[in-house]
């Protein structure tokens, strides 16, 4: 099994993958206030689940909402492997 922390997680609207390892392009699921962040479960379209852990301060005014289409990208050193 393969998992990445969330916090590792960034998300980012109107873009696509670049190929890379690293990124893939994703479907926003969930939304979830969590005091000073917020949490994002977003699906790919293999049917993967990832989640995400943004800080507010982050965000700005262009909030993520589901069915919302984003790329999601975190460091190549981030995945662990179980």
């Amino acid at each position: 099994m393969l998992a990445i922390c969330p916090e590792h997680v960034r998300l980012l609207r109107g873009a696509s993958a670049a190929g890379g390892a690293s990124a893939v392009e994703a479907t926003v699921e969930d939304v979830v206030y969590r005091d000073a962040l917020t949490e994002f479960v977003v699906r790919t379209a293999s049917g993967a689940r990832l989640a995400a852990h943004l800080q507010n301060a982050d965000l700005g005014r262009d909030e993520l909402r589901p069915g919302d289409r984003v790329v999601a990208s975190w460091p190549v050193e981030a995945p662990m492997l179980f």
